[in-house]
């Protein structure tokens, strides 16, 4: 069998494909039910929950300064899927969910909740407006702490 070397075009043209291969791996995230669906490094893996809790989801983010940077280093930003939680590793990826409408979506803790139990967390306005609970402020949930599966 006859080895072909790549000409600079070549490499370059296989450079493109994989890094727009990376970018579309980035944007889709699993398949099926995307609650059930981790993102970590912008690819998509099936998860597990570890543990189950049961709470009350606020929202939080009104009268932050623009430049209000989270408890993990992070800047703020209130369009992001992310939450403060009071123990949860930052990092950790939970699935919320508010029985009584059946609207969930999973966020990122990224910030520290002072105050509150296991089940209370904080979420961004993005995260509450999924849940429904902008106007009301605070609404009964399930938090599901997930894992990648096989860990």
């Amino acid at each position: 069998m006859t080895r072909t070397r790549l000409t600079a075009r070549g490499r370059f043209v296989v450079a493109l494909l994989a890094a727009f291969l990376l970018v579309g791996a980035a944007r889709v995230v699993g398949g099926g039910d995307p609650a059930r669906t981790l993102v970590r490094a912008g690819v998509g893996e099936k998860a597990v929950v570890v543990q189950t809790l049961q709470g009350e989801a606020t929202w939080y983010g009104p009268g932050l300064p623009a430049d209000a940077v989270t408890a993990s280093g992070s800047p703020f930003d209130p369009t992001a899927l992310s939450a403060a939680h009071g123990s949860l590793e930052f990092g950790t990826q939970v699935r919320v969910t508010r029985p009584e409408t059946g609207a969930s979506v999973v966020v990122t803790v990224d910030d520290r909740l002072p105050d509150g139990g296991p089940g209370r967390i904080d979420l961004t306005r993005a995260a509450g407006e999924r849940l429904g609970i902008i106007e009301a402020g605070r609404a009964p949930v399930t938090l599901e702490v997930l894992a990648p599966a096989g860990q």
